[in-house]
């Protein structure tokens, strides 16, 4: 009975492991979207400062 009960105890382990590893990497690639909306979201809102600045300078 004891040999069952470590068989079981391990499938269940292995399996709740393999469920966090999914999940963090669902978590990981969602971190990794956000993070990537906010550098373009940078890139822009910083293209969109060159633009003003251009236009504010006094023209000779």
């Amino acid at each position: 009975m004891s040999v069952l009960a470590a068989t079981l105890s391990h499938k269940i382990t292995s399996s709740n492991k393999k469920r966090r590893t999914e999940r963090d990497e669902v978590t990981k690639g969602g971190q990794e979207l956000e993070n990537n909306s906010r550098e373009g979201n940078w890139e822009s809102r910083k293209q969109t400062n060159e633009e003003v600045e251009e236009s504010i300078k006094p023209e000779k």
